[in-house]
């Protein structure tokens, strides 16, 4: 369903920080990244307000994006565990997706739960997946009232290299409220 939604285009400013990848994401330590916040619920709602709180902090360096997620949720209700990469299932998850072309070719998605186990596809322009593995680092911690995803994909998007690039992103989190599953994008 991410093909339905409205993709968000966002530029980066200038790096002041690097953030300290430890899968907490501190707001001191973000405080120069670019926020958002996952807004919307598209199911089962159709573009209802979201259950759960989402902010999201996106920044950059010259050879690195760096992405915190904080996740709002009654802990005592997360699904989450251990699992092998691509294998989350029906488990809460955060992920972004970019369009590195920026013309709908494809969407390159990459997440994590909130264990820090990976998942990455390629989604096609007929809302098929494909298989793609991507190289990421992730992160992720647990506290009181929500969970911490840290994410740096590093190596292997492939894009055109250009003086200013701007890439179509949408951000997305998975979950559950009333044990029915919910999928929240920005």
């Amino acid at each position: 369903m991410l093909q339905k939604t409205p993709l968000l285009l966002f530029a980066f400013g200038a790096f002041a920080q690097t953030p300290n990848f430890d899968g907490i994401v501190d707001e001191d330590e973000w405080q120069n990244a670019q926020r958002f916040s996952i807004s919307h619920e598209i199911e089962p709602a159709d573009n209802g307000p979201a259950q759960h709180a989402t902010d999201v902090f996106v920044t950059h360096t010259e050879t690195a994006i760096y992405m915190g997620f904080i996740d709002f949720c009654d802990m005592k209700s997360l699904r989450s565990s251990l699992r092998s990469r691509d294998n989350i299932g029906n488990y809460d998850n955060v992920a972004v997706g970019f369009d590195p072309y920026g013309d709908g070719r494809y969407m390159i998605v990459l997440g994590a739960n909130p264990e820090g186990n990976q998942f990455d596809f390629k989604m096609l322009p007929n809302g098929n997946q494909d298989d793609y593995d991507l190289s990421y680092e992730t992160k992720a911690s647990k506290h009181d009232n929500a969970y911490h995803v840290e994410l740096i994909p590093v190596s292997g998007l492939q894009f055109k290299a250009d003086a200013s690039m701007s890439w179509p992103v949408v951000f997305a989190r998975g979950s559950f409220a009333n044990n029915t599953r919910i999928q929240m994008l920005n």
